[in-house]
């Protein structure tokens, strides 16, 4: 998805430039041979296979570590999907602390910025692929009945994260002026920010053309996440 394709872009151009980059992460099991296609791009690995089963995935998490329930009552839902893919990443980032060096340490998603409390030693960066507390906001405003009031626990929920986690980074990251003014107006504290667009690497698109009889548009997007949808409507409603 656009997600993941951001972050490899973003660190295979940090291999590019010299620096040996480190991946610790959850990749699902269906999804494990990527491992292997990083490798080959240069990236030290270090992966966390994922159950097929949810249910089985949650239920160890919570026996690892029981304060998940607890946070179900006060963290945004993300942050507690995140909970669950700590408890088993935890082992394996103490254990690279303790037998490498590290320069610094990058912190991909908001919603696991609370990680930065793993690394206490060390310069950390915290990239936001955009703002959960304004996403729950714009949500809510298309919404109605209990699923609007969801949204807004959610945003409140998410908005209490940041102000919490955020400050504690060396640096953050966003996509957009837009989301860093938004993030700017929710954490008053925040350390020293920088934008990185998305970007495309075009070399994978040479030799494509279109068909001359034809007259087609490709809308990309993952549509499980609600802006896209959004996007792809105001595409065709409005901007079509």
């Amino acid at each position: 998805n656009g997600g993941t394709t951001r972050q490899f872009q973003l660190l295979n151009r940090l291999i590019e430039l010299g620096h040996e980059v480190t991946v610790v992460g959850p990749f699902p099991n269906v999804e494990h041979d990527q491992v292997g296609e990083l490798e080959s791009a240069g990236f030290a690995v270090m992966p966390i296979i994922r159950p097929a089963s949810r249910l089985r995935e949650v239920v160890t998490a919570v026996l690892r570590r029981p304060s998940i329930l607890l946070a179900v009552l006060s963290r945004p839902t993300t942050a507690i999907v995140s909970a669950i893919y700590r408890a088993r990443l935890e082992p394996v980032v103490k254990k690279l602390l303790a037998e490498h060096e590290f320069d610094v340490v990058s912190v991909e998603r908001e919603m696991a910025a609370d990680w930065v409390e793993l690394v206490p030693e060390l310069p950390a960066v915290l990239s936001f692929q955009h703002l959960e507390s304004a996403y729950h906001l714009e949500r809510a405003e298309r919404m109605s009945g209990p699923a609007k009031r969801w949204a807004l626990v959610q945003a409140r929920r998410c908005r209490a994260y940041e102000q919490k986690w955020t400050p504690r980074y060396g640096s953050v990251v966003c996509m957009s002026e837009r989301e860093l003014d938004q993030l700017r107006k929710v954490v008053p504290e925040l350390p020293p920010a920088s934008v990185v667009g998305n970007g495309a690497d075009l070399s994978a698109f040479e030799g494509l053309a279109p068909d001359p009889g034809e007259h087609r548009v490709l809308f990309a997007g993952t549509m499980n996440f609600e802006p896209n949808v959004v996007a792809a409507d105001w595409l065709v409603g409005d901007v079509w």
